[in-house]
């Protein structure tokens, strides 16, 4: 588990590598609002739609679509 900030994840390249390996983000609200929904889906997150977490927002990866 790892805490982001907004400037980790607004630093494009420090996002990539922390961000590689990762099947689920989960944010505070606020942090979800101002920063996540705008960049994660860059990194192919989208929200978890069952999440249902007061304080926090659940981004599950994509599945990788294959040719």
């Amino acid at each position: 588990l790892l805490e982001l900030s907004a400037d980790v994840l607004e630093d494009r390249g420090a996002a990539a590598r922390i961000l590689a390996n990762v099947e689920f983000v989960a944010l505070r609200s606020r942090t979800a609002r101002t920063t996540g929904d705008r960049v994660l889906p860059r990194f192919g997150f989208t929200r978890e739609p069952a999440w249902r977490g007061e304080d926090y927002v659940l981004y599950a990866r994509r599945p990788r679509q294959t040719p």
